[in-house]
């Protein structure tokens, strides 16, 4: 299992990260099998040059350790071309091994981090992270997203099996086949039935190491899909 860290490689008034971590997983779906990408965000504040929200997406493919360089230099060839002018992309690549228990995406949430902690922190663990372009302060989202996603705890999934394909008021059997592992109320409660209303766009979060929906009650037995 290997992740795969995208950080800045937009531009305001362009596509955002999330829509190019998509194509990259379509492009490498080809070959491995994808197990989602998650968005992860980070500290929201003005002294941080981001182009809307400073959040990161991470891929989650099923690859063997000895195809890290082979997909990270690939992926380091077909993201440039797919970047506006003024764009900072950072890659990262990493396995769960080594990206477990490092506390740098915790960290790149509650204070402002220099580029030479983000290299000196993959460094450590042998994690695979470069610049593509512009300034290197891509790099930094780009390994907070890995090491946030490794954690099981953080982020919520913007693809993961058919998830974007629920629309309107749905069964929460049909949530479940689509790849949610679970939907919990807001105080933890697991529910097991009833309708999930998804409002075109469900989004479930990583908690647990397990895809979770969150919902709130409309009407019994009808429950509204959340976004974390």
């Amino acid at each position: 299992m290997l992740y795969v860290g995208l950080d800045d490689t937009d531009m305001p008034g362009t596509r955002g990260t999330g829509h190019l971590a998509r194509d990259v997983a379509a492009w490498l779906g080809d070959a491995y099998p994808i197990r989602g990408i998650s968005r992860h965000q980070l500290l929201y504040d003005r002294r941080i040059p981001f182009t809307a929200n400073n959040s990161s997406n991470v891929i989650q493919l099923d690859a063997p350790e000895t195809d890290r360089l082979t997909i990270f230099e690939r992926v380091a060839e077909f993201v440039p071309p797919q970047c506006p002018e003024g764009s900072d992309p950072g890659l990262c690549v990493a396995t769960q091994e080594q990206a477990d228990g490092l506390s740098f995406g915790r960290q790149c949430q509650v204070e402002v981090v220099k580029v030479s902690l983000a290299v000196d922190t993959a460094a450590s663990r042998d994690i695979l992270l470069k610049s593509l372009g512009g300034t290197p302060s891509g790099m930094i989202g780009a390994l907070a997203g890995v090491c946030l996603r490794a954690s099981g705890n953080d982020g919520r999934f913007v693809q993961i099996g058919t998830i974007r394909d629920l629309t309107g008021r749905v069964p929460l059997a049909a949530v479940l086949t689509a790849g949610v592992d679970r939907v919990l109320t807001e105080d933890g409660t697991e529910l097991h039935e009833g309708d999930i209303e998804t409002n075109d766009k469900v989004r479930p979060a990583l908690r647990d190491g397990r895809v979770t929906l969150y919902v709130k009650p409309v009407t019994p037995g009808v429950w509204e899909a959340l976004k974390l």
